[in-house]
């Protein structure tokens, strides 16, 4: 049992090399067949869908095999025409040229010639055709002649279809171009658009121009033929709503679109007729609305002539964009004209040289010029003759740091007057910083000038009045104190000395020196007898005393002055730590100006006789204020006036007995 092997399976017994080549072989095979199956597969979707025409036929030319685009060119169908002579097939009825055999029977003999062209007439009609016939084995061996057939008729109507397009996109181009900047636009419309139309061969074209807001469309261009067709736009709002983003539709009457009637209600037609609406947009805005139509537009119209048509119509759009801008400009450029012309100031415009190139009628009737002859005058020439150089020299100062000029001017009349002018010139310059340029806007100020020299005196004439009011007003206290006569005056004229040599404002200045003139004015209410006292006065005629800057401000207080004249009288007598009176003021609380005075009233009047003493002095009236510096007196104040005195060598206007004062001058 042991030695027994019939049981061993067929797997496990040793499989002969003949039998496994054999396996790979059929193998092999398989995959050949598979290939050829896929290749066959491929050669005949090739073969029934190649573009052209193909036909193949037997060694006797009779019909074997013919593809989709033979059929569809001879416009015939398969089952009828296989088995048939080929000549039967291309020719029907009529003979062939006589080197069609040659050309198959070179074919059968190995041999692939072309056929230039030729003509067949099938099923009542000529077709011109290029053919070209080729060897071919059938499957049994066979000979056979395979043949390509070109329509040449197609061929031409694309070579025709493709120069018309290429005619129109030159065309487009062309006009684009005339369109840049034309001198006479709606000329220029008209013929770049009837090209157009002739091109394609339109029934008619219409070119509309909206309006600012879009709610009207105005027709600028009618191109409609005699057949009618497209008539108008009814409501044109609606209508660029209903165009959408692309901005253009096709409306064709004959179609099942419901574009027609969704259309019809906002436009008119004189009959149906197949329609281009096209929307003319530049930046960002509906310039117009262009509308072309044809019986046969569904078949000019293909997605290169759409393409040429945006190109026109974007075209169009920046041409009426442009026109509806010049025509803002011309608007805006008349307008402003106009109102520059009517202005009632002087308008001019000069060169550098002040060649005058523009001047309005208020600057020629003026000057007496006329209109016509005003652009040959230099502005110089209007100018009296010692001030040319220097207008000359003002007008080259204008620059662009500085191309603002404003300046007076006069002119001399023959009767011996003077007209002013007010002028205010702006210059223009180029990129290079060049004067170009100036606008000049002149103005009659001659009645302003009179009326400043008018006001000039009259102000002349009150400031004179005033100035003899106020000394009026002081020599009434000298009336009744004869021993201080002068003594307002020299105070006013030193107290106007410090302060102008304290630079203060001119406004500080008058001030302190009209109240000067009247510091004492209060005194008019003290009695005679104590006033002209020639002794000491005791405690209680000193406190009436003391009254007076009261007194004066209560005088003063009712006069309008244009300064604080009422307070600075009452403060003369206040000093800087607080001892003065009548208010015990101290400080920064005492004005300025009656600081002044405090220093100017005690240097006066020591230095002056009085009926109690005789004068002490200058030099003791200078060594007072300088002791007292700080304390009683504000010390820029004294150190102001002892270097008007010691250095500037002031001196009073008025003696009042100071005799000592001629060794110090």
């Amino acid at each position: 049992m042991d030695n027994d092997t019939s049981s061993s399976t067929f797997t496990d017994q040793k499989v002969p090399g003949d039998v496994i080549d054999l396996q790979s072989r059929i193998a092999h095979l398989e995959e050949i067949l598979s290939s050829l199956e896929v290749e066959r597969s491929n050669w005949e979707t090739f073969f029934r869908y190649f573009q052209e025409g193909i036909m193949i036929c037997d060694s006797e030319l009779r019909l074997l095999k013919a593809n989709k685009s033979f059929q569809r060119l001879f416009e015939i169908n398969l089952e009828n025409i296989l088995g048939k002579p080929i000549q039967e097939v291309l020719f029907g009825r009529s003979a062939p040229p006589g080197e069609f055999s040659g050309i198959f029977e070179n074919a059968l003999a190995g041999k692939s010639l072309p056929l230039e062209h030729f003509v067949c007439h099938v099923n009542g009609h000529s077709l011109k055709v290029y053919l070209k016939a080729i060897p071919f084995r059938l499957v049994n061996g066979e000979r056979a002649v395979c043949t390509v057939i070109h329509d040449l008729n197609s061929f031409a109507e694309k070579e025709e279809c493709l120069r018309q397009r290429l005619q129109l996109q030159k065309l487009v181009s062309q006009v684009s171009a005339s369109l840049v900047d034309p001198v006479e636009l709606k000329d220029t419309l008209s013929s770049a658009l009837k090209q157009v139309a002739v091109l394609m061969n339109l029934n008619g074209m219409k070119l509309f121009s909206s309006s600012q807001d879009n709610n009207t469309l105005e027709i600028i261009l009618d191109l409609s033929g005699k057949d009618g067709g497209f008539s108008g736009i009814k409501d044109p709002v609606s209508l660029l709503d209903k165009l959408g983003p692309e901005g253009y539709i096709f409306l064709d009457p004959s179609s099942s679109d419901i574009l027609w009637n969704t259309f019809l209600p906002v436009i008119e037609f004189s009959s149906p007729v197949p329609c281009m609406l096209l929307r003319l947009d530049h930046a960002g805005q509906c310039q117009g609305i262009l509308a072309l139509w044809a019986q046969d537009l569904n078949e000019k119209v293909d997605e290169e002539a759409v393409s040429a048509l945006l190109s026109l119509g974007y075209s169009l759009a920046a041409a009426l964009s442009r026109k509806r801008a010049q025509g803002v400009r011309e608007r805006d450029h008349q307008r402003y004209q106009q109102i520059v012309d009517d202005q009632l100031d002087l308008v001019n415009t000069y060169d550098s040289e002040g060649l005058i190139t523009y001047a309005n009628r208020a600057f020629c009737n003026y000057y007496g010029i006329e209109r016509e002859k005003v652009q040959c005058i230099n502005l110089l020439d209007l100018t009296p003759e010692d001030e040319r150089d220097d207008l000359k020299e003002k007008i080259l100062s204008i620059s662009p740091d500085f191309p603002i000029l404003v300046n007076e001017a006069h002119m001399d009349l023959p009767s011996g007057g003077t007209m002013w002018q007010q002028w205010m010139n702006k210059g223009v310059f180029d990129q290079e910083g060049r004067l170009v340029e100036v606008i000049g806007v002149g103005r009659d100020i001659t009645r302003i000038k009179r009326m400043e020299e008018e006001l000039k005196q009259t102000i002349d004439t009150l400031q004179g009045t005033f100035e003899a009011t106020i000394n009026a007003m002081g020599k009434i206290i000298e009336v009744k104190d004869p021993y201080t006569a002068g003594h307002q005056q020299n105070v006013a004229d030193l107290t106007h000395a410090i302060a102008m040599e304290m630079d203060l404002p001119q406004e500080s200045i008058d001030a302190v020196y009209y109240a000067s003139l009247v510091h004492d004015i209060g005194k008019i209410q003290i009695p005679s007898e104590i006033l002209n006292k020639p002794g000491r006065l005791n405690e209680m005629e000193y406190s009436l005393v003391k009254n007076h800057p009261l007194y004066g401000y209560e005088i003063l207080n009712t006069v309008d002055f244009p300064w604080p004249v009422a307070s600075i009288v009452l403060q003369h007598h206040e000093r800087m730590n607080g001892m003065g009176y009548p208010h015990g003021l101290e400080g920064d609380e005492i004005l300025l100006e009656a600081r002044i005075m405090a220093v100017a009233d005690v240097v006066e009047a020591m230095s002056a006789h009085r009926p109690y003493r005789t004068s002490l002095g200058l030099d003791c009236a200078l060594d007072e204020v300088r002791k007292y510096t700080g304390t009683l007196y504000d010390r820029k104040v004294v150190e102001t006036c002892l270097a008007l005195f010691h250095v500037k060598g002031f001196t009073f206007r008025v003696n009042n007995g100071r005799d000592n004062l001629s060794s110090m001058r």
